[in-house]
């Protein structure tokens, strides 16, 4: 599981496996693919991979997609098929703002506390999943297509400039496709 520590806010975690075929040349394979925002641990896994026929000298690779990023490997597991790994936990943060209060007779002080769960990057339609239908989502909202609803707009944000447009389209849909979630 890679927690990104770079300049972005978002980036997308591959993880890829090189190997000689049988013709003795060199091949690469991507294994999976996700957004991954800045300081979150994210799960790279395909159950449904399987080594290439006639493959050797494997070797395994996490790296980010667009550019050179840092970031920190906490586990990695490989398993059999049906192996079902858990992903990472799941982080919020919590806001706590005091206000105090001083007038001539009494003072009051209010506290409130707000908890802000995570926003999963790129899934607008807050399915659990960035996918093709979170694109199609945010294109007819950006369209201004009647009755279109995004259940969390911030996912949407991946240009992360607090506003969404037809540059949080493009990167959706890069994301989208370059991960396999299609």
């Amino acid at each position: 599981m890679p927690e990104l520590h770079g300049r972005r806010k978002f980036q997308n975690a591959v993880l890829s496996l090189q190997y000689t075929d049988a013709a003795g040349e060199i091949k690469y394979a991507r294994i999976a693919s996700v957004s991954a925002a800045k300081g979150n641990y994210v799960q790279l896994a395909n159950p449904s991979f399987k080594l290439p026929e006639g493959g050797k000298d494997f070797k395994i690779y996490v790296e980010t997609e667009d550019d050179t990023d840092n970031f920190y490997i906490d586990e990695a597991i490989g398993a059999v098929k049906g192996t079902v790994i858990d992903g990472p936990p799941v982080v919020t943060t919590t806001t706590v703002v005091t206000t105090t209060t001083t007038t001539a007779a009494s003072t009051t002080t209010t506290t409130a506390t707000t908890e802000e769960l995570p926003v999963n990057s790129g899934d607008v339609n807050a399915d659990g999943k960035g996918n093709l239908a979170d694109v199609v989502l945010l294109q007819k909202w950006l369209l201004g297509i009647p009755e279109t609803k995004l259940a969390d707009w911030r996912a949407g944000d991946l240009y992360a400039d607090g506003v969404l447009n037809g540059f949080d389209l493009c990167l959706l849909r890069h994301t989208v496709t370059s991960s396999g979630n299609i």
